[in-house]
């Protein structure tokens, strides 16, 4: 029971410290919200940058398909 809580409050520290990664640059500089195309790829550049996860990016559908593309940051 004590692993489910320590792991349960590393993700909400986790989300936290996320969540002001993307308020900060947001602050900073709002109009990157329509260069990134859409609110969801602009949290995805965000964390990725910050965390130095992978940040995946969603294209609008055209022919019926989407365009997803994938970007890794090295740590370092």
């Amino acid at each position: 029971m004590h692993r489910l809580a320590f792991a349960l409050l590393i993700a909400v520290a986790g989300a936290a410290h996320a969540q002001d990664a993307v308020q900060s640059v947001l602050q900073a500089a709002p109009q990157l919200v329509g260069f990134a195309g859409s609110p969801e790829n602009f949290y995805s550049l965000v964390i990725g940058l910050t965390e130095g996860r992978p940040a995946r990016l969603v294209a609008p559908a055209v022919g019926g398909f989407s365009r997803i593309t994938a970007i890794s940051t090295p740590v370092g």
